[in-house]
Parts: C-alpha cells; sequence; structure tokens
C-alpha cells in the first residue's frame, strides 16, 4: 500500500508523545524504549527533550540511530506509525523555542532547571499501520519533501494576522492544522482537510473554521 506522505504528516504533527527507542549503552545489543513527548518543527521532523542524565542521552551519543513509535487509538484499531532515523541534539531558534514551549507548555519547567537538551529526529523511512490491509513504507525524504511546511517568517505573520482578525488565541500553525486556546482546551488541534501550502488559503480556511468555533 502506498502511503501518501500528507498522512504521516497529519499524524506527527498532531502527536505530543511518543515511545523513543535507542541503542542501549547499559546492555549493548539490547534496544532502551521510554516515553517522551514531543511536536514537530515547520518541516514535520520530530522534536523532544530530554535530560542529560536520561538514559536516551546516553545511548543517542554513542549512537544517533533510534525509532520513534506513534500511536492514536480508534474505534476498533490503533493506527502506529513508527519512524525509523537519526536524533540528534540542536540549540533550537527564538522560531523553534517559541513553538515547542506553547505545545509543551509543561517543558518550560524543564527549561528552567537547566541540564536538558533538544533533539530534532530526521527520518529515513516510515512504517504506517492503519489496520488490516492498511500498511505500508514511505521514505524519509519524500515525507519531507513532498509536504514543505510554512516558513518561520510566514507562520509569525500568518499568527498575527489571524488573531488580529478573529479574536482567537492561536498557539501554533502549519499547513496541516492549528492549535489555539478555548475555554475547554488549552490546546486545541484544528486539522486542515487537506494540506493548505499557500498562506492566502490557510489563511481563509482559518477564518472559516474558527468562525464555527465557540
Amino acid at each position: 500500500m502506498k502511503i501518501p506522505a500528507s498522512t504521516a504528516q497529519y499524524f506527527v504533527r498532531a502527536a505530543r508523545e511518543a515511545t523513543l527507542a535507542t541503542h542501549s549503552t547499559y546492555l549493548p545489543d539490547f534496544p532502551h524504549a521510554s516515553w517522551v513527548p514531543i511536536c514537530s518543527d515547520h518541516t514535520g521532523c520530530p522534536v523532544f527533550l530530554i535530560s542529560h542524565l536520561a538514559e536516551h542521552t546516553k545511548n543517542l551519543q554513542a549512537s544517533p540511530n533510534a525509532s520513534l513509535l506513534i500511536t492514536q487509538q480508534g474505534d476498533k484499531t490503533t493506527t502506529r506509525l513508527t519512524l525509523i532515523g537519526t536524533a540528534t541534539p540542536f540549540d533550537p531558534t527564538l522560531d523553534e523555542l517559541d513553538r515547542f514551549t506553547k505545545l509543551l507548555p509543561e517543558s518550560n519547567a524543564y527549561l528552567s532547571l537547566g541540564g536538558f537538551r533538544f533533539y530534532r529526529f530526521l527520518p529515513q523511512a516510515l512504517r504506517f499501520i492503519a489496520g488490516f490491509g492498511q500498511m505500508g513504507w514511505l521514505a524519509g525524504t519524500t515525507y519531507l519533501a513532498d509536504c514543505p511546511g510554512f516558513s518561520p517568517e510566514e507562520s509569525r505573520q500568518l499568527l498575527t494576522e489571524l488573531q488580529r482578525t478573529t479574536g482567537w488565541t492561536l498557539l501554533t500553525l502549519d499547513p496541516y492544522g492549528l492549535n489555539l486556546s478555548t475555554s475547554t482546551d488549552t490546546n486545541l488541534r484544528v486539522s486542515t482537510p487537506s494540506p493548505l501550502l499557500a498562506p492566502e488559503a490557510f489563511a481563509a480556511w482559518s477564518r472559516q473554521i474558527l468562525s464555527t468555533l465557540t
């Protein structure tokens, strides 16, 4: 089954947690897996924050090769997306830091403590399973190249304009949806019907969908 790149992009961008598996240094030749909070950068690469004391940090220093499992529970089945690639540390830009802390506000407490580092996961291959007969592989290059996100500058301009014209408290946005704060949900994700790569088209969709929310 051919997996559209946008299907994987929607899945990753909506995710706020995953299971990270790295090569154990404590028990060589065995995987070490544990839960991590995640979000995505503007390209769709997963980003996470881990302590310098974590086993994953030691493991990734020895080998950046890793795997990330994202799941979504449905009525009859659990949809799974496994990303295989490399996780490397990076220093976030102000835009990246703003996006991360708005999507994962609890990270502010960790950042204030110090001793935590940002990691970006660059997928080389993705395996998607949505149910019996609904599964397939996707190349990492296809995942990233076929569905570009907004540039940081475009995102800033859209956020500023939409907040000014709609009155909603918007957190972040990308061609696949937006996150906003409402009276009942401080981090609501609303997905676009299809990737809206043109900022003008995204702005029009956002105004329409926000006008229907209460």
